[in-house]
């Protein structure tokens, strides 16, 4: 029972994926449309949107 309640209750995400997956939701987009905004460049449009939600992230991940 021990082990049982020490394992993770979710599975681990890459906080890379965790990232793209947060910005295609909140932006309210697919993933591949992440993947290309990080080879292309994100639409103007879109810059103070992720701006924002990374900056958010950012200090989420610092929390922990």
């Amino acid at each position: 029972k021990e082990y049982y309640l020490s394992l993770p209750e979710k599975k681990l995400v890459s906080p890379r994926m965790e990232l793209v997956e947060i910005l295609a939701k909140k932006c309210q987009v697919r993933n591949p449309s992440v993947y290309n905004w990080l080879k292309r460049g994100v639409p103007n449009k879109r810059v103070a949107m992720v701006n924002s939600i990374i900056e958010i992230h950012r200090e989420s991940r610092e929390g922990k």
